[in-house]
């Protein structure tokens, strides 16, 4: 006989559970003189009982046809169970996103509870002052056992995702936030801690250059410049359109003419480039202005989505020019007959 828990747990139940077979048949298993259920195609039996601290004595009895009994016993040791809590958390009042962060904390197993297994502590920001699981992971830390009335102190790295929207959030941890120690009390495990300002990355355009005049269907070198702001956090992947507008004001409803794809920007990083542009052929001729505008598609949340288009020196597009510049043709010629004119274009 077995117990599912083994025999020492922390576990406020297990199963009893073993084989019994004869020859004449088995009649009844019990277990402490509770019936425990049977399978007679191959004789495993169990049953789930409770446990209380400390000792726990359980005496199977199998009784064949014949009515014969066999008698075994098992004791299983129910072990105090822990009970872990947080009892500090500080953390920095801001960081930025794409940027590390070191969190202080502290993790204790009550002294009147017994010692907890390996487990985690998670640290979350949350938009509100309940702090769950549904918020957002910051950081871990793993913790192989924990002694009752034993509190451990840690700087926890956490690292501050680049898509996490700027703003103001609450600052919590969560003992054992996979569940994996059986505690006396579930419910005390949430630390709130202080607000924390998450800074956004802020994109800008900081220079746009063009030739200052163009045939259409043409193609022409643009340079460009992108910056993140230094005060800012780090971007992730983004892309900016360059386009030709009739006015200075520069919009998605402008004309696209090319673009540039970037997989993300550190704060205080820049970045130039030429990108070879195509002025469609069907473009009527005048004067335009060169602009951009950058994270086109919105990807990245910024602290500031205000401040993403630029507008760069005028460029003057010149259409084709048609013109004849020779026709000639037969003196005369018959009604109804065919003549033959040469003409350049």
């Amino acid at each position: 006989m077995y117990s599912s828990n083994g025999t020492a747990t922390q576990a406020e139940t297990t199963t009893v559970y073993g084989t019994a077979k004869d020859y004449s048949g088995i009649a009844s298993v019990t277990v402490n003189g509770v019936p425990a259920s049977y399978r007679s195609s191959d004789g495993y039996y169990e049953l789930a009982v409770a446990l209380v601290l400390g000792d726990n004595t359980f005496a199977v009895a199998a009784t064949d046809g014949a009515g014969n009994v066999q008698r075994l016993t098992l004791t299983v040791k129910r072990l105090p169970q822990p009970d872990l809590t947080m009892v500090a958390l500080a953390d920095p009042e801001s960081g930025v996103t794409g940027g590390e962060v070191t969190i202080s904390n502290t993790v204790t197993a009550a002294p009147t509870g017994g010692n907890a297994g390996s487990f985690y502590v998670g640290i979350y920001l949350s938009t509100d002052a309940t702090i769950t699981t549904a918020d957002t992971l910051l950081g871990l830390r793993y913790l192989t056992s924990l002694s009752a009335g034993e509190a451990i102190a840690h700087d926890t790295s956490a690292l501050i995702p680049t898509s996490l929207k700027p703003g103001i959030y609450y600052l919590g941890a969560i003992a054992d936030y996979k569940n994996s120690v059986i505690e006396s009390d579930e419910t005390n495990n949430v630390l709130l801690g202080g607000q924390f300002t998450v800074i956004g990355p802020d994109l800008t355009v900081s220079a746009v250059s063009g030739p200052a005049s163009s045939g259409t269907n043409a193609n022409i070198a643009i340079s460009t410049t992108v910056a993140a702001l230094a005060s800012g956090g780090n971007a992730g992947s983004f892309n900016m359109n360059i386009y030709l507008s009739t006015d200075s004001t520069i919009t998605t409803s402008d004309r696209k003419i090319g673009f540039r794809s970037f997989t993300g920007m550190a704060a205080g990083a820049t970045s130039t480039a030429d990108t070879v542009a195509n002025i469609p052929v069907g473009i009527p001729p005048g004067t335009y202005y060169i602009g951009a505008i950058v994270d086109i598609y919105n990807w990245v949340t910024e602290s500031d989505e205000t401040n993403n288009s630029f507008v760069g020196n005028q460029i003057t597009l010149v259409g084709p020019d048609l013109a004849m510049s020779a026709v000639s043709e037969p003196a005369q010629g018959g009604t109804n007959g065919t003549l033959t004119v040469t003409n350049t274009v």
